[in-house]
């Protein structure tokens, strides 16, 4: 129950957080967004990834919560796939961020360090400083997709990944 709890916070946590920060980035010369996530694709709909996943431990409108996997799938409300948010950005446990094993396309997954991020990902678009976290951005004016990593004193503790074309 507690885990259930928990995790029923950081989707409260991550809603506020996409309607907040996501936001269209600049241009970058290579791009490789994370859009494909344990066998989950951007584009899915919801009885896909339930077909795929099983059903969610916490389901809303917009979030399908996975804590024994570490992330949570970001739905359109077409019940589309148009994202992911990986980790724990405001778990202060751990529990998800310990959980999540995936690494993106370029090698970067939970405990990635800034050096290694930027060595993956070459100049972020843009960098937010917010109190112990750092949030680094890349992203596609063109597609309209988005990556941002939120890192911690540790490294990386987030990972959100979506492709804003799915939301119009």
């Amino acid at each position: 129950m507690l885990l259930g709890m928990t995790f029923q916070r950081l989707s409260t946590c991550f809603i506020l957080y996409v309607v907040i920060t996501i936001v269209k980035a600049e241009e970058t010369e290579e791009w490789n967004p994370f859009f494909e996530l344990a066998g989950v694709k951007i584009g899915f709909s919801r009885v896909d990834v339930e077909r795929l996943l099983g059903e969610p431990l916490v389901e809303t409108e917009r979030f399908m919560d996975y804590p024994d996997q570490g992330f949570s799938v970001i739905l359109t409300k077409n019940d589309i796939v148009y994202g992911f948010a990986c980790g724990s950005g405001c778990d202060p446990s751990r529990i998800l961020a310990d959980r999540f094993k995936f690494v993106t396309p370029k090698g970067i997954g939970i405990d990635s360090k800034m050096e290694e991020v930027t060595k993956a990902y070459g100049d972020p678009t843009r960098i937010k400083r917010d109190g112990a976290f750092t949030q680094i951005y890349y992203g596609d004016n063109a597609s309209d997709t988005i990556l941002v990593f939120i890192l911690d004193e540790l490294g990386v503790r987030n990972i959100h990944s979506a492709d804003l074309r799915k939301l119009r």
